[in-house]
């Protein structure tokens, strides 16, 4: 089984419900991203958190806090419940399988210890949340338990683990190095997952992509040798305050800072293809597409 492309840049959307938004004071969501972030540092796994503004798309992946689903022992206090798996067939009849989306529920039956310190923990009653979710991150690498008590993804959490083991890495660098493979399988149904680009592996949150356009304008687009940015006549006061330009591996080719709210950049030295442009405003990150001819 491999990862796959689902959200049209690389991967996957994780997006936060409202009860997890707002666990231990928004606390939660911090923890949360610092596993998110050691995953995606070590494994360039493409996940990202999304701000939707709207209903999120049914492949976008919910981190929630509540009640656990129905047969779940008490003992647990997580679970990563993995979508339907969709098979993609080739010309010799062989099939291969995709993950179209997991979710994650963290149980509203424990007490969530949410910062950076780490005190002494009942492990009964109470969870270090940013070990329980670099281990549930795991589960969406589609890592299984392992019986070495060490790892991250041993069955039962008993102690803080924030790093991963060896053991850990190998087995979610395995996966990612699979899922990134565009030798096998030959399926067109499903594109594969692109690595993160590692210098921005710590950048986990972006804005509802499809609002690029509510905002910013690219012209022209397709081009050839150059295009500009600039934030629409709605949005006068929006700045641009940094352009990135990546390759559809997820390879960062450009980065431009102007001054203004606009910016024009050069492409004429790119090979012709897609490109995703990236406008940073004030800390949020607005992705766009580019056609390059």
């Amino acid at each position: 089984m491999k990862l796959a492309d689902r959200n049209t840049v690389g991967g996957y959307d994780l997006y936060y419900s409202p009860q997890f938004a707002t666990l231990n004071s928004g606390s939660g969501v911090n923890a949360f991203e610092r596993a998110l972030i050691t995953w995606r540092c070590n494994t360039l796994v493409n996940f990202r958190i999304k701000s939707f503004t709207s209903t999120p798309p049914a492949n976008a992946c919910k981190i929630d806090y509540g009640s656990l689903p129905a047969g779940v022992p008490t003992a647990t206090k997580a679970v990563t419940p993995l979508g339907a798996i969709d098979a993609c067939g080739n010309s010799v009849g062989s099939n291969f399988f995709y993950l179209t989306k997991f979710d994650m529920v963290f149980s509203n039956g424990a007490t969530w210890h949410s910062e950076i310190s780490q005190p002494t923990l009942n492990w009964t009653t109470n969870f270090d949340l940013e070990t329980v979710a670099l281990h549930e991150l795991g589960h969406a690498h589609l890592l299984w338990h392992t019986n070495n008590p060490a790892n991250v993804m041993y069955g039962l959490a008993n102690q803080y683990k924030r790093t991963l083991t060896s053991d850990d890495l190998e087995g979610g660098n395995y996966i990612v190095t699979y899922s990134t493979s565009t030798a096998a399988p030959p399926c067109t149904t499903y594109m594969h997952m692109t690595a993160v680009n590692l210098a921005d592996c710590s950048t986990v949150g972006i804005q509802e992509a499809q609002h690029f356009d509510d905002f910013f304008s690219i012209n022209p687009n397709p081009t050839m040798e150059g295009f500009a940015i600039q934030a629409k006549a709605n949005h006068s006061g929006v700045i641009v305050e940094e352009v990135r330009v990546y390759d559809i591996s997820g390879q960062l080719i450009k980065t431009i800072y102007p001054d203004g709210n606009n910016a024009e950049v050069q492409v004429r030295d790119l090979s012709p293809g897609a490109y995703i442009v990236v406008v940073i405003n004030k800390g949020k990150s607005f992705a766009g597409k580019l056609i390059k001819y």
